[in-house]
């Protein structure tokens, strides 16, 4: 693991409507170890790298916080050595940013649908992506929260390069089957909920890292 690098995962697309085949997720104790890990020497040359033999790439960063929570993430056992992961990125109104009531609706909603399908889930309200020629399409401060499902790839991919997105979800799902489950029968109405349109989607299958292991309790 790379200095700064709390954990990653990374796998290969399950469908992707952009031509997207592959996703590597990579998550920080802080802005400033973000940072240095995406100005270090390693990073630079992958990336550069990926540029030059993709047809298209995009680098997705967001801040989220949780807190005390991160230790139970490697201690839930074997369920989180593999799986599947969803990001989400959505565009909200002004009358939705000025509304707590249909902020509150939105994540008692996203709370729901996370209870019943998901291991996981990251909120944020902002977020940056930066295109494959480099360009820094959106960047906002952010306030993000931290979800665990309390008991207990990808679909498709779009992006607008002139969309300013406000608020992305990164979901964490054991089976396929949650993850597809959730998508028929919560995406949409988190979508109604929000009355926004979607910037990005996509699902992506994990795969352990070799010579790695979660712990358990």
């Amino acid at each position: 693991m790379a200095p700064g690098v709390l954990c990653a995962s990374a796998g290969a697309a399950e469908a992707s409507a952009s031509g997207l085949t592959h996703a590597v997720h990579f998550r920080f104790g802080s802005q400033k170890a973000a940072t240095t890990f995406q100005a270090s020497k390693a990073f630079k040359h992958a990336w550069t790298e990926a540029m030059q033999i993709c047809n298209s790439t995009k680098r997705i960063q967001f801040q989220g916080h949780v807190g005390a929570d991160l230790e139970d993430i490697f201690r839930r056992g074997p369920e989180w050595e593999s799986g599947y992961e969803l990001i989400m990125a959505m565009q909200e109104p002004q009358s939705f940013l000025e509304s707590p009531e249909r902020t509150a609706s939105f994540e008692e909603t996203l709370n729901q649908q996370c209870a019943q399908y998901a291991l996981q889930a990251v909120t944020g309200t902002s977020f940056s992506v930066e295109d494959q020629a480099g360009r820094d399409l959106s960047i906002r401060s952010s306030d993000c929260s931290f979800r665990p499902r309390p008991s207990q790839p990808a679909h498709d991919a779009h992006l607008q390069p002139s969309a300013t997105a406000q608020r992305i979800i990164l979901m964490r799902f054991c089976q396929q089957e949650d993850l597809h489950m959730f998508r028929q029968n919560s995406a949409a109405q988190l979508m109604n909920n929000l009355g926004s349109p979607l910037v990005l989607s996509l699902a992506f299958a994990v795969q352990p890292a070799q010579k790695t292991q979660t712990r358990s309790r």
